[in-house]
């Protein structure tokens, strides 16, 4: 049974080529991104403020997650004013 490859599957691209942003970090990468500590970062998890997902042992917090707890602290500030 041959199954057909995507014309991309052998293709060669450098760094340069493609770039993309992270879809998801390391949760110490992630609290370094918002600036907080490792233990406000898992509070932040642990409220449901910053969304995770494991792949094996590891875990990632999603940039869009990241993006929004940011935008809420925002908000948030500017009512305030």
């Amino acid at each position: 049974m041959n199954i057909p490859l995507h014309p991309l599957a052998f293709a060669s691209f450098s760094q340069k080529e493609i770039q993309m942003e992270p879809l998801a970090l390391p949760p110490k990468e992630a609290f370094a991104a918002i600036g907080v500590g490792v233990t406000k970062g898992y509070e932040l998890i642990a409220s449901g403020d910053l969304q995770t997902f494991k792949v094996g042992r590891a875990t990632r917090v999603t940039t869009e997650s990241i993006r929004a707890y940011v935008a809420r602290q925002i908000e948030l500030c500017s009512k305030a004013a």
